[in-house]
């Protein structure tokens, strides 16, 4: 079947895919990249060695700044390791803010919302607290990476993908 047929799939496109010799459904689906670039569990970042590629674990410290140049995307912010500071660049990933801006703002509202769902938990006796109590713990029971298939699927039919919510 040719590529064209696929849904998303135009000119253009299919010129790119035929670059990489993808004309058909069936050699796509057995198309294989060049190499991987596998990370292997995070180092503090004076045990990194230099001109290598390592994985560091750290957390965003300064502002996320993007600024737009001849056309392109460019965000930068610093990321505070085990071991000092990294100053961190990213070309043409207008995502990367949106996501960090998703990510941040949910952290942040879950840890507020379940601090207070803890201390009621806690400290009140109420109709209905092991009721909701057992829901919660039921919900902990099965594992996210369930629902993101589904999750996926509401959001592209609201229309929603790539924005903030």
């Amino acid at each position: 079947m040719d590529i064209k047929t696929l849904k998303g799939v135009g000119e253009k496109t299919a010129a790119l895919f035929e670059k990489l010799n993808i004309c058909t459904t069936e050699e796509l689906v057995h198309y294989y990249p060049r190499d991987y670039e596998q990370f292997f569990d995070p180092i503090s970042l004076t045990e990194a060695p230099e001109e290598e590629l390592a994985a560091v674990e750290g957390r965003i410290s300064g502002n996320v700044a993007t600024r737009r140049v001849k056309g392109l995307s460019i965000t930068t912010f610093q990321a505070t390791c085990e071991g000092g500071v990294l100053h961190l660049t990213y070309f043409n990933m207008p995502y990367l803010k949106n996501s960090l801006i998703v990510s941040f703002s949910s952290s942040f509202l879950a840890t507020v919302v379940c601090s207070f769902a803890g201390y009621s938990f806690a400290k009140f006796r109420y109709r209905g607290r092991k009721f909701v109590m057992g829901l919660f713990m039921m919900s902990q029971a099965f594992p996210q990476a369930i629902l993101l298939l589904s999750i996926y699927t509401l959001m592209n039919k609201m229309g929603l993908l790539g924005s903030y919510w």
